[in-house]
């Protein structure tokens, strides 16, 4: 099995199981659009749609498109319970989108592009289909000096029996509260739990990570404008994502 399709089976489990809290989701997500209006939006590596659904507050029509198909169908639930009937959910790759140059007004990822085999490839794919003077808004995580040791950790952790698993989880959780406790940690917006964001964490296939001037000159070289959003979104800078935007020149 290559790493897109082991990515594909980890989400595939892991998000149905771990659904964001749509409130906490939709206050985060609306904090980072700028004040216009939206006619099409795309929620790539929509996961369980709930920035979907927020994104669906603020523009005509959203289209939603993951790898999973479990979590499109997580997606789709949610989106009816709701009765949000402008969205709609496709089963897609971020590295082959299956959408025309220019189709969106509006491109929303939040922390994909960094599962991808190729990332760079699927932020050219995010650019190919924005539409000029269209909005990116980017989350991919922040490459620090402690990302070696994290990811050596994650290497040993993918090898781990599933009750080692849960320990390990179990452990670093722990730690975490322990951290919080001391106010030793950053206060971050909590849509899922600790439990969660560790697996996440540690035990998906693919990851990379990037430094946010590298992603500057990335943006700078596809015709975008480029806006730091937040330069961390975790309780550690080096367990976290950073949030970019731009608009197509």
């Amino acid at each position: 099995m290559d790493k897109q399709q082991e990515t594909k089976s980890f989400y595939d489990e892991y998000w149905p199981k771990n659904i964001p809290d749509y409130s906490k989701t939709k206050e985060h997500v609306f904090s980072l659009l700028p004040q216009r209006d939206f006619k099409l939006a795309l929620d790539a590596g929509c996961g369980t749609g709930v920035c979907s659904l927020a994104l669906s507050e603020k523009a005509e029509k959203v289209m939603g498109v993951d790898i999973s198909g479990e979590c499109i169908n997580t997606a789709k639930e949610l989106a009816n319970k709701l009765n949000r009937n402008n969205i709609e959910f496709k089963k897609a790759s971020l590295l082959e989108l299956p959408f025309k140059d220019e189709t969106f007004d509006l491109v929303f990822s939040w922390g994909v592009i960094h599962h991808t085999v190729n990332p760079i490839k699927a932020l050219d794919e995010l650019v190919r289909i924005l539409q000029k003077d269209g909005v990116l808004i980017l989350a991919v995580y922040l490459k620090t000096n402690f990302t070696f040791f994290h990811e050596a950790i994650r290497k040993i952790c993918l090898r781990l029996s599933p009750p080692l698993k849960n320990a390990f989880i179990k452990f670093v959780t722990s730690f975490v509260k322990i951290a919080e406790k001391f106010g030793k940690t950053t206060k971050v917006r909590d849509d899922t739990w600790i439990e969660a964001q560790v697996e996440d964490w540690f035990f998906v296939p693919e990851k990379h990570f990037f430094k946010i001037e590298e992603m500057k000159v990335l943006f700078e070289k596809r015709g975008l404008s480029f806006e730091l959003l937040c330069p961390q979104t975790g309780r550690f800078k080096s367990s976290s994502n950073f949030i970019v935007r731009g608009v197509k020149k």
